[in-house]
């Protein structure tokens, strides 16, 4: 759902409680595979349902929350706002997209904040230990969205050590495979060894819409992941043999508990070893604040099913334990984001982010932040494995 970028705990003018947090979503779109030449790939997808059409709005959400965060400064991020004008030029004018982005609450910017700094904090982790040992690693970046963390990541480290992969909704992919060809930079990221004039256009495959790109170290796949099973092929350009991290940043949480199983299935069975996985969604849903959270939810027609399913860190992480995320002596563990920013967050990045806003309501910000987390788990926790840094960070931990 990464797109999609940062924690959407939307609130309501004079309401006290979140009204929605999404970033990165799910899901839609199949394609053919291609060689990963770079060229666009296409393909028409099949009417949207209302309730479609809802969960692929949240990517807005999500993308306003973090936009928010960067013009206060409380993160960087030099690919974000090319994301922003892209959205704002290709939607519809009837889909307001353009009146979203407005000054978010503090608590959504300090939640958009931690957010992100967590979850790259994991995959600098990963990166860190993997690379020295691996000519490659693998990040996959479920219902990504308009995440940017791919960029960031091809700017950062080059495009030769990383290959990423996104997947979400055909019309979301398309929008942001429209982005790409409209910004210089974003085209240079992706394909950093062609000429200006090599590159493949809108009109490439001469077919409407384009809603795919392929090249040797970024896939964008439109793809529904409510259509994925154990026994599903993976998707072009997924390696098994590469260490390989797994992100769900308010994805899975839209699924039905079935089809989240089937996904993760699919994951462990075809990664045997060498898996991480990140996974933040809402916690909480049994008790009077997520309870209200949930109605706040349903009011917009958003169902998260896994709030109920799986309500706090405790079931969380048993549910990557049984979906054999855990193999070979593996880890599991999880935090929530109250946990994460006392603790992860350095003393010097409280104070700066302290001075940016006025925050009135701590005890607030407690009781949001403990209604969302990070669940983590790999296949491999021996001692010299590239994953065990990490495991050290979270407060509830499991061993298979």
């Amino acid at each position: 759902m990464a797109d999609r970028q940062n924690p959407e705990q939307g609130f309501r003018p004079n309401d006290t409680f979140p009204v929605s947090q999404r970033t990165p979503h799910s899901t839609l779109g199949l394609h053919a595979n291609r060689p990963a030449t770079g060229l666009l790939a296409s393909r028409r997808g099949p009417l949207v349902s209302r309730q479609d059409r809802i969960i692929q709005s949240t990517d807005i959400d999500a993308l306003s929350s973090k936009y928010s965060a960067f013009l206060k400064g409380y993160l960087q991020d030099p690919y974000l706002e090319a994301i922003v004008n892209g959205q704002k030029h290709l939607s519809r004018p009837r889909d307001h997209v353009a009146s979203s982005f407005v000054a978010k609450f503090p608590i959504i910017n300090i939640g958009s904040y931690i957010r992100n700094y967590a979850l790259n904090l994991i995959v600098d982790d990963m990166l860190a230990a993997v690379l020295p040992k691996s000519p490659k690693c693998q990040i996959i970046s479920l219902g990504a969205g308009s995440d940017t963390r791919a960029f960031n990541l091809f700017a950062q480290h080059g495009t030769d050590d990383i290959i990423y992969h996104e997947i979400d909704f055909s019309i979301t992919t398309a929008k942001k495979v429209a982005t790409v060809m409209i910004t210089p930079n974003l085209q240079k990221i992706i394909w950093p060894s062609l000429a200006q004039n090599e590159i493949p256009t809108l009109s490439s495959s001469g077919i409407e819409p384009n809603d795919e790109i392929h090249t040797p170290h970024y896939h964008l796949h439109a793809r529904d992941l409510r259509d994925i099973t154990s026994s599903s092929d993976l998707l072009q350009g997924m390696d098994p043999t590469l260490p390989t991290l797994v992100i769900s940043e308010c994805c899975l949480c839209y699924l039905q508990p079935d089809k989240t199983d089937h996904v993760l299935d699919w994951l462990s069975s075809h990664f045997t070893s060498g898996l991480g996985i990140a996974v933040y969604e809402p916690i909480g849903g049994n008790d009077s604040f997520g309870k209200v959270m949930i109605e706040n939810l349903a009011s917009r027609g958003i169902s998260l099913p896994s709030l109920k399913k799986f309500p706090t860190l405790e079931s969380q992480v048993q549910r990557l334990v049984d979906r054999k995320f855990t193999l070979n002596d593996g880890l599991a563990a999880a935090n929530d984001i109250w946990s994460i920013y006392e603790d992860w967050i350095p003393e010097t990045e409280k104070i700066r982010i302290s001075k940016l806003e006025v925050l009135d309501e701590l005890e607030e910000l407690r009781i949001l932040f403990q209604h969302y987390c990070i669940s983590w788990a790999v296949t491999d926790g021996t001692s010299d494995s590239a994953w065990v840094k990490a495991f050290s960070k979270f407060s509830y931990r499991a061993r298979n």
